[in-house]
């Protein structure tokens, strides 16, 4: 699906607001990282896979999984333009080195709520308050700099040594593919990583699977997100926003709308519009453990298995891998049925990003440490011959 360049952000810097966080003195530990993302416990440990049905020719990728034998914890939301542009500021001064994190992990996306500040020239990004700002959502997220930000999550925010070069992802495996485009050889997170994508597994059961489904301790699988059996309806939030007034705006949109998936089919208006729906605007289309947004939003990246990455290249018509799942602003009705558990979002991959690449976080909550210090494993390469960062305990 190819959609308009929707870089509607790069405007007059009449219009714009600084956003250019204060160096860390030390890493944050994990306590304070994971303060600032609100979170669900997925529990109903050992929960039945998903059984069917599978509508389309990649229902096989989800049937037979979504078993999770252990707790994990799982953002509520999506991250907004405000979590990731303070990442971008942080990667500012490696812009123009030769560190392989800031070759690999390109921070401009898609679309948000921020802008490159050309006046400062020091690589920072501000925010713009007129296309939604720091609550704005943030679509086009290659997975590359998904992984190099779930990096920077776990190792507390530090750019120090190889923190942006392991921790939750091996990014050092990663390589320039002939096109000029960055094509990971391992998706999968790296053992006792504290921030990072979550699995096809872990997505679908926190998603889709209801312990209480058929009864009070009756687990079973919705088949569409929001605990539906069927498509939630577009439209834009019920609470006050700044499509309220806006030119172009079919009016039934703005009749209190359960999703934000399908908006770029009503015209450019109302795309412009869509893309300044915060993350979590939809309070009553929750999964059943009270996740906002699996529909709607941004196509959500995984993490990926050898297996996963056989599968989808065997299973389906796409011919490369495909890294996120899950129905977006830009889904238009020719991609089918959205919202059910078994759609994988068309246009996406790890070579080239994805038109809607967006990140929800999972964190399973570490066992008390008996050094206090995280150890980083994998060797520097490159400009990351210095002294590692650490994430305090």
């Amino acid at each position: 699906m190819r959609v308009l360049p929707v870089h509607i952000f790069t405007c007059c810097s009449a219009f714009l607001g600084c956003c250019a966080p204060p160096a860390l003195a030390q890493p944050l530990t994990y306590a304070e990282v994971a303060s600032e993302f609100d979170w669900a416990t997925i529990g109903a440990l050992g929960n039945a896979a998903y059984d069917g049905p599978e509508e389309n020719f990649m229902g096989t990728y989800f049937v037979g999984r979504g078993s999770v034998d252990y707790e994990y914890q799982i953002a509520k939301t999506e991250i907004n333009t405000g979590q990731w542009i303070e990442f971008a500021n942080a990667l500012a001064p490696l812009v123009g080195t030769d560190h392989p994190a800031a070759q690999y992990a390109r921070v401009d996306p898609l679309s948000w709520g921020a802008t490159r500040d050309v006046l400062s020239g020091d690589n920072t990004y501000l925010l713009v308050p007129e296309f939604g700002g720091a609550s704005a959502p943030v679509l086009g997220i290659e997975w590359v700099a998904a992984a190099v930000y779930s990096n920077w999550l776990h190792n507390g925010k530090s750019i120090e040594g190889d923190s942006l070069l392991t921790g939750a992802y091996d990014v050092a495996s990663f390589s320039e593919t002939i096109n000029g485009f960055f094509d990971p050889r391992n998706f999968e997170p790296l053992p006792g990583a504290r921030f990072r994508l979550p699995t096809r597994d872990e997505w679908m059961k926190a998603g889709f699977y209801d312990p209480n489904r058929f009864g009070e301790g009756e687990g079973g699988w919705w088949t569409h997100a929001n605990m539906k059996t069927e498509a939630s309806q577009p439209g834009f939030p019920s609470e006050p926003g700044p499509w309220d007034g806006a030119i172009g705006i079919p009016p039934e949109l703005l009749q209190g709308g359960e999703t934000s998936a399908q908006l770029i089919q009503f015209g450019f208006n109302t795309l412009v519009a869509a893309l300044m729906i915060p993350p979590g605007s939809y309070p009553d289309s929750v999964s059943p453990w009270g996740l906002l947004d699996v529909s709607g939003g941004a196509s959500e990246h995984l993490s990926l298995t050898a297996e996963d990455v056989e599968t989808i290249l065997t299973s389906s018509n796409l011919h490369r891998i495909v890294t996120t799942v899950g129905t977006s602003i830009f889904v238009t009705p020719a991609d089918g049925d959205f919202d059910a558990l078994w759609f994988i979002a068309p246009e996406s991959g790890a070579a080239v990003g994805s038109d809607a690449g967006g990140i929800r976080l999972v964190t399973i909550v570490p066992a008390p440490a008996t050094t206090g210090v995280v150890v980083v494993v994998g060797g520097a390469i490159g400009a990351c011959s210095r002294r590692r960062g650490k994430m305090r305990a």
